[in-house]
């Protein structure tokens, strides 16, 4: 596949497929896939549609298989038998509700069909994609013709299967996201921070106006000597009254003396 790659799909009435159990054998798809993944294209079967539809990627200018591709479809379609018989064999009962007999015997009429046909029988269900050839079709006794898929109506088509596929199983579907906090314990927990960190700014403005204050708060160191301390002595010499000559007690004057010696 050397060209560019796009969309192919295939749409076969659901009233024309192989049934089992009342049911077209591509309602028990789940039963073999597991074996004929790698030969049958998987089937699509949209909720309200009465067509098996097919899809895959591929060359926008399909090559008829060779000899060689058709061969290699044929062993695949064999040894997914195979496999599929000795599963069905094991199995007590088919968790779809139908005869895993009554199934294994319609799936080995369609292996049987193709692989007994001709090379031109089983080319016009070959369909050569990105990951190898594969078979639509199959269950179909002629396969509806392919036509391109335009992307735009493919993935729409895509999302609407996707979406009822997930309402159909909801096993399947990925679990709600978690509620989104109400409003109210936003504005709780906002509150509380705002709190918190108007504490913390007030204890530190708080340890930096005592660092702060903590050098003012020291005396300075006196330059000047301290006062001696008072002794007793010199204190009750200062206070002590202070000798003073009075009349009374002062010498008589000098004519005195000299006039008592002359009498004598």
């Amino acid at each position: 596949m050397n060209d560019e790659r796009v969309p192919w799909q295939a749409e076969d009435p659901e009233s024309g497929a192989v049934q089992v159990g009342g049911r077209p054998v591509h309602a028990l798809w789940s039963t073999i896939r597991e074996h004929f993944r790698r030969v049958f294209l998987e089937p699509h079967r949209p909720a309200g549609s009465d067509k098996v539809g097919w899809r895959w990627v591929g060359a926008s200018a399909p090559r008829a298989p060779e000899a060689a591709d058709l061969a290699d479809l044929r062993q695949l379609l064999q040894h997914a038998l195979l496999d599929l018989t000795a599963d069905l064999e094991r199995r007590a009962e088919n968790p779809e509700s139908a005869s895993p007999k009554e199934l294994l015997a319609a799936v080995q009429s369609i292996v049987h069909d193709l692989n007994e046909g001709t090379d031109i029988d089983l080319g016009t269900y070959a369909v050569e994609t990105v990951n190898g050839w594969f078979i639509r079709s199959w269950g179909f006794s002629h396969p509806a013709p392919a036509k391109l898929v335009d992307p735009a109506e493919a993935a729409a088509e895509a999302a609407a299967e996707s979406a009822a596929e997930a309402s159909s199983n909801p096993e399947a579907s990925p679990p709600p996201p978690p509620p989104a906090p109400k409003r109210r314990y936003l504005w709780r927990w906002a509150a509380v921070a705002a709190v918190l960190m108007g504490i913390t700014v007030v204890l530190v403005l708080m340890r930096g106006g005592a660092e702060q204050a903590a050098p003012a708060a020291q005396p300075p160191a006196s330059t000047e000597e301290a006062p001696a301390a008072h002794s007793p002595s010199k204190s009750t010499d200062q206070h002590a009254p202070t000798a003073q000559a009075t009349p009374e007690h002062s010498p008589a004057p000098a004519e005195t003396a000299t006039t008592e010696v002359t009498a004598q």
